[in-house]
């Protein structure tokens, strides 16, 4: 189980570093470009990601009171988003070679997807909207959650174990 899970927990962090990356993209191209329309707008289907992308709640800190709006602290969401997926790549390393870290990934990874619920009230009673690539990072969050819960409380990856 130990290889899978760790093989899995990599593929979905590299998949949630994707995804946040070309959010990033979006973002920037939306600043960048005027009249920019991201392949994640499909008004057919009444789907844009470009409406959420520049709301008031794109940038969650600044929208709480937490930093002031356009500061260097004031990240939008999916800046947050690559930070957390980079520290993810650190799981399995970190709970082997530090045990005592289990708690705070299991923490840390439950307050992201409790995050990641608000944030998908947000997105449907707040803004009306439906993001393709919102609901993306939530499943992979999910995924993470689970991985994460796995890896935490495996002794496949942890140190204790005595090598003979």
């Amino acid at each position: 189980m130990g290889p899978r899970i760790i093989a899995f927990h990599l593929l979905l962090v590299t998949l949630g570093i994707l995804v946040a990356g070309y959010a990033l993209h979006v973002e920037s191209m939306l600043i960048d470009v005027p009249g920019y329309q991201p392949s994640c707008d499909i008004s057919s289907l009444q789907m844009s990601c470009s409406k959420v992308f520049n709301s008031k709640y794109a940038k969650i800190m600044s929208y709480w009171g937490f930093v002031k709006h356009g500061s260097l602290l004031d990240l939008s969401l999916p800046q947050f988003a690559v930070l957390y997926f980079f520290a993810c790549l650190l799981l399995p390393l970190s709970v082997r070679r530090f045990p005592q870290t289990k708690p705070a990934w299991r923490i840390l990874s439950y307050v992201v997807v409790a995050f990641n619920i608000y944030l998908a009230y947000i997105l449907k009673f707040k803004l009306g909207e439906f993001c393709i690539v919102c609901v993306t990072n939530y499943v992979i969050n999910a995924g993470v959650l689970y991985t994460t819960h796995k890896l935490t409380r495996s002794e496949a990856i942890s140190s204790s174990k005595k090598i003979k």
